[in-house]
């Protein structure tokens, strides 16, 4: 995170600017710590409703919902085709712009879900699955309500309120999550994961306008629209990259391959994004309205974003490593053993998240120096790479295969953009591969010391206590091993990542 003036030591080997103002850089600190503690809380729900309805349905279940959101994926970024990253980066003006992009938003919503009507008779012909068709109608129509989020979500993040957003997007997890559980348990199936997507929407949107409170006219204000578009049309294409390469292995295997499949690649994908979502997601909606609000300094910008980095490398990076080290003997213990097929797949793409997840934040930096074409040519090529590469590994192989690759094309994507973001601040490769080096030797190293130190455990008849051992074992060893070495060799990130820590137990003991 943003460090503080005079807070870190200079003199250590890899001196620091100190440059960030004390109050956005508190600022920062708080947002980030805010929306990780969110997103901890998020994981921790996540996860254990996974372990529920995985025992409550099918990988055919969840197969089929994966393939109707792939269409919903497409739409969804039609209902904000960028107008929350443009209304957030234009902050200061933020009360000129927010009346016309309510109605841009609410029409973009209108818009999505005729299209994704429209769009059911054909995914069914593609899919050869009759059963999208309810589960995309359900989908479609809950559309226009998503929208209605947008200007007040957006306004609260440019006043740069992450202790509410947090504690809002906690709350209406669990509700959601409470509600698929409850379907499930009764039979729902499929449509356990996409019915209780309505009635989150509408408490969600009831609770944000009366937090932000946006002025908003009937006046549809259309001339201002092209002015919102001029930045938005840009994003919209990052937008719509970026879920090619997310939904590209989804498509690709629900063309080439049965439910079954996609059900297995799905249930260990969203596990393998969990470190992803839970650091780069979040620290990302704090760091872009904290660095658009720094382009007109690039060097405290630049500090800033490098220090988040590397703090976001020091801790993200072994946690991807050690997700797939442990992969094994966790899901063995907390999963039935018809998921037992994810669990190369979940190791596979856990290793490729690694990369991937310090390189995504370089798009906050790029965006927000309002270079939103510049991102869009860089996803829009990564698409395309990605959906070539992925397409010719599933025709000589299934899941397993699809997930080598996808993982070293993620891997190959998080550095590209790390280096067009640190390009824009004066930096270079260098720059870029910095954060990694240090994080993934010694993360690498020590977890799979500690893998290979739990497959010693064998244990005749005693499966569970196996697992719990071998578990027990890899995370001991490779934390021990860990710490310890990444302290000596990045001192100055150690120190400040234990500084903010501190300063956020205080404040959560006052």
């Amino acid at each position: 995170m943003p460090a503080e003036p005079g807070q870190i030591n200079t003199t250590a080997h890899r001196a620091r600017p100190t440059v960030q103002s004390p109050a956005l850089g508190r600022t920062t600190a708080r947002g980030a710590a805010w929306m990780i503690g969110q997103a901890v809380g998020s994981k921790l729900v996540s996860f254990g409703s996974q372990i529920a309805l995985t025992a409550l349905l099918m990988p055919e279940d969840f197969g089929l919902v994966a393939l109707a959101y792939t269409v919903r994926a497409f739409t969804d970024k039609l209902q904000d085709p960028g107008i929350t990253a443009v209304l957030v980066q234009r902050s200061r003006h933020f009360e000129r712009w927010m009346n016309p992009a309510f109605w841009m938003s609410l029409s973009s919503g209108v818009m999505a879900m005729c299209i994704m009507l429209a769009a059911i008779p054909l995914a069914v012909w593609f899919y050869g699955e009759p059963g999208l068709v309810g589960l995309m109608l359900v989908l479609a129509l809950s559309a226009p309500l998503d929208t209605l989020r947008t200007v007040p979500r957006a306004r609260l993040s440019s006043q740069m309120r992450f202790g509410t957003l947090a504690g809002l997007d906690l709350a209406m997890l669990i509700l959601q999550m409470g509600l698929s559980i409850a379907l499930a348990a009764t039979g729902f199936g499929a449509y356990s994961f996409v019915m209780p997507l309505p009635v989150m929407y509408a408490v969600r949107t009831g609770v944000l306008w009366s937090l932000a409170r946006p002025r908003v006219r009937w006046a549809l204000q259309l001339r201002r629209w092209r002015h919102l578009l001029n930045d938005t049309v840009f994003v919209f294409a990052t937008y719509m990259a970026r879920t090619l390469y997310w939904q590209g292995d989804y498509i690709v295997l629900g063309r080439l391959h049965g439910t079954d499949v996609v059900g297995v690649y799905f249930f260990a994908f969203t596990l393998s994004t969990q470190t992803l979502f839970l650091l780069a997601g979040n620290l990302s909606s704090v760091l872009f309205p904290a660095l658009s609000r720094l382009t007109q300094e690039p060097a405290r910008q630049k500090a800033g974003f490098r220090q988040a980095i590397d703090v976001l490398a020091m801790i993200g990076i072994p946690m991807a490593l050690l997700q797939a080290a442990v992969a094994d003997p966790v899901v063995r213990l907390v999963f039935t053993p018809r998921w037992y097929d994810g669990i190369p797949v979940l190791q596979v793409l856990s290793v490729g998240m690694a990369i991937r997840m310090v390189g995504a934040l370089g798009s906050s930096l790029t965006q927000a120096n309002g270079r939103f074409k510049l991102q869009a040519s860089v996803d829009g090529c990564y698409a395309v790479m990605f959906l070539t590469a992925v397409s010719i590994s599933a025709l000589y192989g299934a899941a397993l295969t699809v997930a080598i690759t996808v993982a070293i094309c993620s891997s190959i994507f998080g550095l590209v953009n790390m280096y067009v973001a640190m390009r824009q601040v004066g930096g270079g490769w260098a720059d870029a591969v910095g954060p990694y080096l240090r994080p993934t030797l010694i993360g690498g190293g020590a977890c799979a010391a500690g893998w290979a130190a739990a497959q010693t455990v064998t244990l005749e008849n005693q499966e569970t206590v196996q697992q719990l051992l071998r578990l027990a074992i890899t995370l001991v060893v490779s934390l021990g091993v860990y710490l310890p070495l990444i302290r000596m060799a990045d001192r100055p990130t150690w120190d400040l990542a234990m500084m903010r820590f501190k300063t956020l137990l205080r404040r959560g003991e006052s």
